[in-house]
């Protein structure tokens, strides 16, 4: 199912790329990564087909981020507000927590029984939480193969360890990689990331404690610190944080010259270490591999990536 999977995005993709170079065009600006007009919102072709799949294995987690997907959708064409955007991250997250919740399994830390003393205030931050994470991996969606290298990594991992059902997933990944990889040809626009985002946050609600819950969180540390950094940089340099901007660190050390092959190569490497504190299911591994990459970081943010204060 993994390489039927595969095969299906694989060639689906070629074909529908003359459609949406037709219809969805990402034309270059002064905060691209790339220098020609290419389609995007290939995300929606292995969402769509990620999603079928998901009913044939009760993956409903799947199910219920696909409208983000569809939502991504309309916004890669017709560029919806930034209010209709996070709405509707907010009720797609809600909806996760209901899940969750109405399942009431025993087997999961978001059993009812878990929350009975500080309900409504864990319940606010987890619904925060959940919308920041799909914010920061869309955020980070700005150059070839980063966001869709990463994701596949962490779904493989999951599939191995805890989750079968997201192998269809994860060959659908993979064959838009063969398109998307530098130099691209077709990007997944935000209904793809979108969409990751959401069966991410799903995955590590469904974990069976508090601890697995932050060691699956961990899994996107390279993509958190660059966020959650770029964000508090701009805040105290009296920038608009909710205005769009080149000051992620990938997108420096695009500016700096480097290949984004190898920039995607670093967050897939990273993410790929950090996977291995998660199969021997040891947090404190995992936040020490977290520290060396937050050190590569700072080394890379000093030595090679345009600095910060020149834009």
């Amino acid at each position: 199912i993994f390489f039927f999977s595969f095969f299906l995005t694989l060639i689906s993709t070629k074909l529908l790329m003359p459609i949406l170079s037709k219809y969805s065009l990402d034309i270059p600006n002064q905060r691209s990564s790339h220098f020609k007009s290419k389609p995007t919102g290939a995300g929606i072709i292995f969402s769509t087909y990620s999603c079928i799949f998901g009913l044939f294995s009760n993956n409903f987690i799947l199910l219920i981020s696909y409208p983000l997907a569809l939502v991504g959708f309309l916004d890669d064409k017709f560029k919806l507000s930034s209010i209709t955007r996070y709405v509707c991250q907010f009720l797609s997250v809600v909806s996760l927590i209901l899940y969750f919740l109405v399942q009431n399994q025993t087997n999961t830390f978001m059993d009812t029984n878990y929350f009975c003393y500080f309900y409504i205030f864990i319940i606010l931050i987890v619904l925060i939480l959940g919308t920041a994470v799909i914010n920061f991996i869309n955020f980070i969606d700005g150059i070839d193969g980063l966001i869709g290298g990463c994701m596949f990594v962490i779904f493989f991992t999951f599939s191995i360890k805890n989750n079968p059902s997201l192998l269809p997933l994860c060959g659908s990944i993979l064959g838009f990689l063969i398109w998307n990889w530098h130099p691209s040809r077709i990007f997944m626009g935000d209904c793809g990331s979108i969409f990751l985002g959401c069966v991410f946050y799903g995955e590590i609600l469904n974990s069976k404690s508090f601890y697995e819950f932050l060691l699956g969180l961990n899994l996107i540390s390279p993509i958190l610190i660059d966020g959650v950094s770029c964000l508090f940089r701009r805040f105290f340099s009296g920038d608009n944080i909710f205005k769009a901007h080149n000051k992620h660190l990938y997108q420096r050390l695009f500016q700096a010259g480097i290949s984004p092959k190898y920039i995607s190569s670093i967050y897939i490497s990273s993410t790929a270490l950090l996977c291995l504190s998660y199969f021997y299911s040891n947090l404190t591994l995992g936040l020490l591999i977290t520290l060396f990459i937050f050190i590569t970081g700072l080394w890379l943010n000093k030595n090679k990536a345009v600095p910060f204060a020149e834009f």
